[in-house]
């Protein structure tokens, strides 16, 4: 049976296997001005998500995957850094704003469990969106914007709790509701679905979710 029918979802496309290079390996920072490899890729799955939620002013995706050592850090990674550079061709019938650079996109680290971004991005995690979710920081104190890359981002924080309550109570839905006020495009890098009630209350936040499948392993 193929994986369309058992996921009873859209299949958005396959990534070579150089993707894997920052598994379970260990990640290594991204060459913010070295060309995507698979852009293409980027590129298809871009149009898959646009297709369905284009017509919305504010977006949020929450990237995930079933285990760790997928890929899905680095694909959130990636794709912000794309969308928030502008290098995604418009979808004809969507209102997506891709085409041209904006600093209206934010990237959040919500795996609180191995959080990565911040090593993807070569950048302090002192405080982020852990600190965020229990009210010990404004929100503009814990976004790093990268002024080479335009992109926003906010890291778990080094004191990240790997308790699931503050996924389980109102800071989170105020949180988000506070940060679409500001960004216009948010991406989540989440942790594992399988082994983590965090990503189920962090999707049910979301306008729609990317899981990310290693190819005859998962």
């Amino acid at each position: 049976m193929s994986l369309n029918i058992r996921l009873k979802k859209l299949l958005t496309g396959g990534i070579g296997n150089g993707f894997h290079n920052n598994g379970k390996s260990g990640l290594k920072a991204i060459d913010l001005f070295a060309e995507v490899p698979f852009q293409h890729e980027l590129q298809f799955l871009y149009d898959n998500l646009e297709l369905k939620i284009g017509h919305l002013d504010r977006k949020a995706i929450t990237i995930t995957s079933s285990t760790m050592g997928e890929g899905s850090s680095t694909l959130a990674a990636y794709y912000a850094l794309q969308l928030a550079r502008g290098h995604f061709h418009p979808v004809n019938g969507a209102n997506g704003s891709s085409g041209e650079a904006t600093r209206d996109v934010l990237l959040i680290d919500a795996n609180f469990r191995h959080p990565s971004i911040h090593d993807l991005f070569d950048i302090e995690n002192r405080i982020g969106f852990a600190d965020l979710l229990r009210k010990k920081v404004e929100m503009r104190n814990c976004i790093t914007y990268l002024e080479h890359a335009n992109l926003n981002i906010i890291t778990t924080g080094q004191d990240a709790n790997r308790s699931i309550k503050e996924f389980n109570s109102e800071a989170l839905k105020n949180v988000m509701s506070q940060l679409r006020e500001h960004f216009a495009y948010i991406i989540i890098d989440s942790a594992p679905v399988l082994s983590n009630l965090d990503t189920i209350a962090m999707t049910q936040l979301t306008n729609g979710l990317a899981l990310v499948v290693r190819a005859e392993t998962t």
